[in-house]
């Protein structure tokens, strides 16, 4: 994923047009795809406490491998677009379902458009497909988040080379940053108004 925080980055979407789309809905729809994720990450970290491996190897296998999840891709996007809707409906029962559902589906589609570039592969239709390489891995250049990458060691022990996920990690870092500039520059518009 691109980071928790980068799935945010949605959001300004309502307090630019509060009128066409509703916050629960753009927040639910921004984070439900992650849901798929947490049985592998528990399941990895079971299983790396049993071979007495550390725990923390799993982010370099389970959180950034997007091909064994279900719920990235469009497929997944159309199961949990009712889901999505239905949960922001009981949220937010204030709200039309005119209102909700386009909302829903934009967080949805948001979601798996910031996943693209932070997995090695993804599967762009079904969870059936085989999984293609991401055709794009922004900041795979950008040099100075090597001072503070934390899967040097991790990477050693496990025989990748040095500096392998650097591209994701440098990603997951800098698409964090992204929703804080997206709400700094919705509150610059809407106090320009």
């Amino acid at each position: 994923m691109a980071s928790i925080i980068g799935h945010l980055a949605v959001l300004p979407l309502y307090w630019l047009f509060p009128a066409q789309f509703s916050l629960a809905g753009l927040l639910i729809g921004a984070l439900l795809p992650d849901l798929d994720g947490i049985a592998p990450v528990f399941r990895q970290l079971r299983d790396s406490l049993r071979k007495s491996r550390r725990p923390e190897e799993l982010l370099l296998s389970a959180w950034y491998d997007s091909s064994m999840r279900s719920l990235h891709n469009l497929v997944g996007v159309m199961f949990l677009w009712p889901v999505g809707v239905l949960l922001a409906l009981l949220t937010e029962p204030s709200s039309s379902l005119a209102l909700v559902a386009p909302s829903v589906l934009a967080g949805l589609l948001s979601h798996l458009i910031l996943d693209i570039p932070s997995h090695p592969t993804i599967r762009y239709l079904t969870p059936w497909e085989r999984p293609r390489a991401a055709p794009v891995v922004p900041f795979r250049g950008v040099t100075f988040l090597k001072a503070v990458y934390p899967f040097l060691e991790k990477e050693r022990r496990l025989g990748l080379a040095p500096y392998a996920k650097l591209p994701f990690f440098n990603y997951t870092v800098l698409s964090s940053l992204f929703p804080l500039l997206t709400v700094l520059l919705t509150v610059f518009m809407l106090s320009a108004r």
